[in-house]
């Protein structure tokens, strides 16, 4: 390190230099230190601790609770099934893990769930449910139709249930817009 990089820290992060800060700047830096300290809280609630071995830690995971590995906005496993006349074949249908190949990452508040339908097709995602990875768990199943364009169609909802439409193109990819 360069002898005087001392006097270049001192002026950026020094007493000094924080007190000559804007006051209208000093908001938005007790804002940005208020979110990394809710992060860092955070992070210590969710992180496992090795060194209790296998014990119930009071409920710290339950069954059903979310425990985020990232920071950022959640997201949920959306599963893309073509719809083959009442019957649901994975997107990708190569090998047995189809199911898992089919699979892609979304925006919770994008997709938060899936679409209201009818009985026979909610019998069909029954049925198929069990064949997914995790046998479904956490994951949101969305049936394509074929559209008259070369796109496949789907149903499902955000996270204020309301209904969007899930496009898939084979040259672009997944698209999301509100129903």
């Amino acid at each position: 390190m360069p002898d005087d990089a001392r006097l270049l820290i001192e002026g950026v992060f020094g007493e000094e230099a924080q007190a000559s800060v804007p006051e209208a700047l000093k908001v938005w830096e007790i804002q940005a230190d208020g979110k990394d300290r809710g992060h860092a809280a955070l992070a210590q609630i969710n992180a496992l601790r090795p060194q209790a071995g296998y014990v119930d830690l009071h409920g710290q995971w339950e069954d059903e609770s979310r425990t985020p590995t990232r920071l950022g906005e959640a997201s949920v496993t959306v599963v893309l099934a073509r719809q083959d006349g009442a019957e649901l074949r994975p997107w990708n249908e190569s090998g047995e893990a189809a199911w898992g190949r089919s699979q892609v990452s979304v925006r919770e508040s994008r997709i938060a769930g899936p679409a209201h339908c009818s009985g026979a097709e909610e019998r069909e995602i029954a049925r198929v449910k069990p064949l997914l990875p995790g046998r479904g768990e956490g994951s949101i199943l969305i049936p394509l139709k074929p559209t008259a364009d070369g796109l496949w169609e789907g149903r499902a909802q955000d996270l204020k249930e309301k209904e969007v439409i899930v496009t898939y193109d084979p040259k672009i990819g997944l698209q999301i817009r509100d129903g």
